[in-house]
C-alpha cells in the first residue's frame, strides 16, 4: 500500500465478489469486509471470472 500516507492507519471497506461468484455465476452476492491498512502493507486480490472488487480507504482519527 505504497500510496497510503506514511505514519497513518486507514480503515478499508472491501466490496468483492465471492471467489466462486462473479456477474455470471452469482451476480446477487457480494462480500463486505472491514480491515485496517498502513503504508507498506500488502493485500492479494482474488477475482473470479467476471468478478470485481472495490476498496474504500478512510484515515483513522
Amino acid at each position: 500500500m505504497s500510496f497510503l500516507e506514511s505514519g497513518k492507519e486507514y480503515n478499508a471497506t472491501i466490496y468483492k465478489d465471492p471467489v466462486d461468484g462473479g456477474w455470471e455465476a452469482k451476480p446477487e452476492e457480494i462480500i463486505i469486509n472491514n480491515v485496517q491498512f498502513k503504508q507498506g502493507d500488502q493485500y492479494t486480490i482474488e477475482l473470479p471470472p467476471g468478478g470485481g472488487q472495490a476498496i474504500r480507504f478512510t484515515p483513522q482519527s
